[in-house]
């Protein structure tokens, strides 16, 4: 797909879109949603999203929940208040998700990276 030129106005309601998600991990918007939010176009708003940020709604959304999710492993938090915080609904859902993202369970991370921080 060919970059197209995004005007002032798509460019806002993006990063708009984006700071949504960055504000509520927790929660998981829907395409029709956020586009509403934002005012634009479903179409407009995935094709803009991908040129802007190299990548799709969601995939921005789990980037970000992997990435607090190692933060709060790190601050010595549960599972159980790491996955309520992040917005997954079962424990084995998210501990999956994790180890296809980062390689390895997340207690296994955990463990790994707190001897490294100390």
């Amino acid at each position: 797909m060919h970059p197209i030129h995004l005007t002032d106005t798509v460019k806002r309601s993006v990063h708009m879109a984006a700071t949504i998600i960055q504000q509520s991990t927790a929660t998981h918007f829907t395409i029709p949603q956020l586009a509403e939010k934002v005012m634009l176009p479903e179409k407009k708003l995935k094709m803009a999203f991908r040129q802007t940020f190299g990548m799709g709604l969601y995939q921005y959304l789990r980037e970000l929940r992997m990435e607090k999710a190692k933060q709060l492993l790190l601050e010595g938090r549960s599972l159980k208040m790491i996955i309520k915080s992040i917005g997954y609904k079962s424990e084995s859902h998210f501990s999956k998700t994790f180890s296809k993202w980062y390689g390895e369970s997340p207690n296994n991370w955990k463990k790994a990276n707190m001897l490294k921080a100390g």
